[in-house]
């Protein structure tokens, strides 16, 4: 089981990551950015950073991040985890949305880190401080399950949220443990989430850049 530390022990780890103390300077004017400039994308620790993850029990197998730099017309962003209901739609886990005010053309880090018992952490590090929001672990005994993240960048679309990891599981018992039902699984079927349909446990994030406080 991992040890769970409390938030004043990943400070250093906070700002250490070379994202942690984002940017708010405008891009050179030799260097004009297009729309298409603006995007999530996944983020690869150097060697030095893996280590220190590692000292802290964070590896590239439990931990996940994705850097971002918004337009100047984005003021604030928000990190969602959702789990798929009975009903076969998206319900919010209450309490957790991360919300962060961003500087025009600010540059951040967005990390999850994902525990044994399915609980989720996101934080969301920028102009040097850190907003941390969690959800609950899942309930059932999984012996099948699949991870997607985001792996290109992502263009920014005001208020539109972009899926940075689907995580599903199936119970022993479940075709979709033997099939290749969890095999088939993407990433954009967060907006789709009827072809989700007979996994016993499923769940999203997403980071949204909202125009409005």
């Amino acid at each position: 089981m991992k040890r769970k530390h409390p938030i004043w022990f990943l400070l250093p780890l906070a700002f250490l990551l070379s994202l942690a103390a984002c940017s708010s300077q405008a891009p050179a004017a030799d260097a004009p950015q297009e729309a298409a400039a603006y995007t999530v994308a996944p983020y690869t620790p150097t060697e030095q950073e893996q280590t220190l993850l590692q000292a802290y029990e964070l590896t590239q197998d439990n931990t996940v991040a994705f850097t971002f730099q918004n337009p100047e017309e984005i003021l604030g962003l928000f990190v969602q985890i959702y789990r798929l209901g009975e009903d076969g739609t998206w319900q919010n886990v209450d309490d957790i949305a991360v919300g962060s005010l961003l500087p025009p053309q600010a540059e951040g880090l967005i990390t999850l880190q994902l525990e044994d018992s399915e609980a989720i952490i996101a934080r969301v590090l920028c102009q040097g401080s850190l907003q941390v929001g969690s959800a609950g672990p899942l309930e059932g005994d999984f012996v099948a399950q699949t991870q997607r993240f985001l792996t290109e960048p992502q263009p920014i679309q005001r208020n539109e949220p972009i899926p940075i990891a689907l995580l599903a599981y199936a119970e022993a018992g479940n075709p979709a443990a033997q099939d290749d039902t969890l095999g088939k699984i993407s990433l954009q079927d967060f907006f789709t989430p009827e072809n989700l349909t007979g996994l016993d446990q499923v769940q999203a994030v997403t980071v949204t850049f909202s125009s409005e406080v």
